[in-house]
Order: C-alpha cells, then sequence, then structure tokens
C-alpha cells in the first residue's frame, strides 16, 4: 500500500510473520509500525 510516498509491506519472514513494516522509499528505512493486522488497522484509523 502507497501512503504519501511511504510504503507498507506485510513481513514473512520467520521471526516476525505477519508483522506490518514500514519502508521509506526515499531513506529506504525499515520501521515496525504494528505487529498484526487489528493493530495497522487501529493505527490507521487513529491517524485520521
Amino acid at each position: 500500500m502507497n501512503s504519501g510516498g511511504d510504503y507498507y509491506v506485510i513481513s514473512i519472514s520467520e521471526q516476525d510473520y505477519g508483522a506490518y513494516t514500514l519502508y521509506h522509499d526515499l531513506l529506504g528505512k525499515k520501521v515496525l509500525v504494528a505487529e498484526n493486522f487489528i493493530k495497522f488497522i487501529e493505527l490507521a484509523h487513529r491517524k485520521k
């Protein structure tokens, strides 16, 4: 999902499977956004 230049992707590594990770397209920085889909949706609603 693209949100104003930031890309949200689902991690598929075994350590944090299903965790949502934020990739910034300019810096290439990886930041954990939420540990599961429910938390990701809650976060998205809070930002509005």
